[in-house]
């Protein structure tokens, strides 16, 4: 888990940097560990227009 969470502090610093429109760091839940894998949740600011 401590890869694990390096890899996520790594992808934390950077991909806002690059992509600010799209990674909030302030909208981020914890993330949850699954094995080999974890999950990052992101709240969104605003309602999406999609249609199902």
């Amino acid at each position: 888990m401590i890869m694990m969470q390096h890899f996520i502090d790594n992808f934390m610093t950077l991909v806002p940097l690059q992509l600010p429109q799209l990674i909030d760091v302030t909208t981020m839940a914890e993330p949850e560990y699954y094995g080999d894998y974890a999950l990052l949740r992101f709240r969104s600011r605003s309602p999406t227009n999609w249609k199902r």
